[in-house]
């Protein structure tokens, strides 16, 4: 049987300005161990420019890789266009679309849908959603909207505020959560983990509503995450004793 392959194009954020290009894929491709990434690097990319595990990735470059068509999960096809100009596309996320290609997915993502409905080239995610979470995300249409929203985001001059149902009743109404966040374990290498001397990470917690469902404690919150930490609020709620509802990687410490 003749494999398959597709072109997977992995957009360079703040973040990861500076970084060695094999790093750059560790933090994409997360599940997969450093002899896989070595292996994508020197077979599967499609650079127009030749790249090596030690070549430095830049804001708003733009890596392409060959994929091999796998079967892949399910995810959602469908969703809104909340604004669109010629420099700018907003989407309400739906919950399960994952926003960038990763080891699991490839057309199935936030990028893929896009092209499916506008073209190739339409549009790239300027920030991230994690796949389960559903809301506003913007899309930049150009290079340097890509690099001005980009920039925004990076240094917080965009205000963030999620929704969110936790375990437990809060003792207080407002809080602010001050935690430094790390990567994840050798073990765990997707899950971040608080650690002293991981990166200063903060976030605004509000309650907006206590309540008991099925005879358990629950709240309704809004976080605002004050760094942009992967998975920032779901790691300080849970560091805290109240982990998002129905959250499997993160208990509640």
């Amino acid at each position: 049987m003749t494999k398959k392959f597709i072109i997977v194009e992995l957009t360079v954020d703040p973040a990861n300005d500076g970084q060695r290009l094999d790093k750059f894929l560790a933090h994409r491709f997360s599940k997969l161990s450093r002899t896989r990434i070595q292996s994508f690097i020197e077979r599967d990319l499609a650079s127009d420019r030749p790249m090596k595990a030690s070549s430095t990735v830049r804001t708003g470059m733009v890596v392409r890789m060959r994929r091999e068509i796998e079967d892949e999960p399910e995810t959602p096809t469908a969703f809104a266009t909340l604004y669109l100009d010629d420099t700018l596309l907003v989407i309400d996320k739906p919950a399960g679309l994952p926003v960038h290609p990763s080891a699991r997915y490839h057309s199935g993502t936030v990028t893929g849908r896009i092209t499916e409905r506008y073209g190739p080239g339409f549009a790239s995610p300027v920030h991230r959603l994690d796949r389960e979470t559903s809301g506003v995300l913007v899309c930049a249409r150009t290079p340097g909207a890509l690099r001005s929203l980009s920039d925004d985001f990076f240094h917080g001059r965009v205000h963030k505020t999620y929704v969110a149902i936790v375990h437990g009743h809060p003792a207080q109404d407002d809080l602010l959560i001050d935690a430094p966040i790390a990567n994840g374990s050798a073990l765990v290498r997707i899950a971040m983990r608080i650690d002293s001397a991981g990166k200063p990470s903060r976030t605004q917690v509000h309650v907006v509503r206590r309540f008991v469902y099925d005879g358990k404690p629950m709240a309704l919150v809004e976080a605002s995450p004050l760094n942009g930490r992967q998975h920032q609020i779901r790691v300080h709620l849970a560091h805290v004793g109240h982990g998002l509802i129905g959250d499997k990687l993160y208990p509640d410490d």
